[in-house]
């Protein structure tokens, strides 16, 4: 230790000394109010709601769902919800909020003037916080245990509620896209139907070989999964922007798709299948034949899409007239026992410090300027002299 440390060591230790009594009363009365402070300050308890949260149970539109048992469906995947985001944006919406200020009557409990005041409030005393189990807590502050449970909880089953709402919504809107597109279906596989029967009365019955069957069922499974796609992709049209993700996205697998089908259509030097031994030359096979292989897929095609939109159809009736809750509540509410805020000890601690540090800093000051006053008297009085 140098000469300088030493000496700014002693003058250090000779300033508490001197101001050993204003420090400790000082510093004592400044803590002893902020514990006084902090024993008078309400009690706020937190409860906690926890929430487990999942791919949602009604995709966009599920079409391609159906196409599960076809093969090389693996063009259609869609992206997961992020059902998180959707859980937060809705408790954190006007109105969930609103419905809770009014259930609650918050106005008169935060004795707030207006109801954007309340809502402001309101925010102050909930947390919603994701966590990396995949779970959503709700926390909600509150001068009463059982009343902080209690609204916690009352935001889980708005969720719940709003979700139901959104749920049967969805389902209206796609139940009725569906009934109509179920009913065009209906037409063309009855009109399919017919020419086929038309052209067999007419020409009589054609010995259709396996192999043949397996070309006309191949072309019409790839076939029904355009079609599926296209109807997927005008719903989404109607309120997605035509940049978005899924829009080109759709488009990409539809491209794929009809690539896909050209070439098992016509091979790929224009005049075969391209599907090894299962399929047959399609330039081999008599006019007649082709004639007949064309309304029969187009029956095939017809009817596969008709099982898929049914399938579709019944799914959306269900959902629309399902009521039973999605959320699933990991933990209820429950009212907490011990105090949440005010942290006590750290208004103490924290009241200590800087009582300490504005006390230390005020003796340094005036100890400053009493020498400095010193130092002029002396220089006043030499040169008096």
């Amino acid at each position: 230790m140098n000469e300088s440390e030493k000496s700014f060591l002693i003058e250090a230790l000779s300033l508490l000394s001197n101001w050993r009594r204003f420090l400790i009363i000082n510093i004592s009365a400044f803590t002893f109010v902020a514990l006084v402070i902090s024993l008078i300050l309400p009690k706020w308890y937190r409860a906690e709601a926890k929430i487990l949260t999942s791919s949602s149970e009604i995709a966009d539109l599920g079409l391609s769902s159906l196409v599960g048992d076809l093969p090389f469906q693996g063009l259609g995947l869609i992206p997961k919800n992020d059902e998180t985001l959707r859980y937060l944006a809705m408790l954190e919406s006007r109105t969930i909020m609103m419905n809770i200020a009014n259930r609650f009557n918050l106005q008169e409990r935060y004795d707030t003037p207006n109801w954007e005041k309340t809502l402001r409030k309101l925010t102050e005393n909930v947390s919603f916080d994701t966590n990396v189990d995949e779970t959503l807590s709700i926390h909600v502050w509150d001068q009463s245990p059982e009343f902080a449970a209690e609204m916690a909880n009352t935001f889980v089953q708005m969720l719940d509620s709003l979700n139901i709402q959104f749920r049967i919504s969805k389902a209206r809107d796609n139940r009725e896209f569906l009934e109509t597109r179920l009913e065009e279906t209906k037409k063309t596989l009855a009109n399919a139907e017919q020419n086929l029967k038309t052209f067999q009365e007419k020409f009589g019955i054609i010995d259709v070989t396996e192999q043949a069957r397996s070309s006309i069922q191949t072309i019409s499974e790839f076939e029904a999964q355009v079609i599926v796609k296209e109807t997927e992709l005008r719903f989404k049209r109607n309120y997605l922007s035509e940049d978005h993700a899924e829009i080109d996205m759709l488009q990409t697998e539809l491209r794929e798709l009809k690539k896909s089908l050209r070439k098992i259509q016509h091979g790929t030097n224009g005049d075969s299948f391209d599907l090894g031994n299962i399929l047959i030359p399609s330039r081999k096979v008599p006019a007649l034949a082709m004639n007949y292989f064309r309304l029969l897929r187009d029956v095939e095609v017809q009817n596969l899409l008709y099982k898929l939109m049914t399938q579709q159809y019944e799914q959306a009736r269900i959902f629309e007239a399902k009521k039973t809750p999605i959320i699933q509540v990991l933990d209820w509410a429950v009212p907490p026992i011990y105090k949440d805020r005010p942290k006590r000890a750290y208004i103490v601690l924290g009241a200590l410090f800087f009582s300490s540090f504005i006390s230390i800093f005020f003796a340094a000051g005036v100890e400053r300027w009493r020498r400095i006053k010193a130092e002029l008297q002396v220089q006043t009085n030499s040169n008096g002299n």
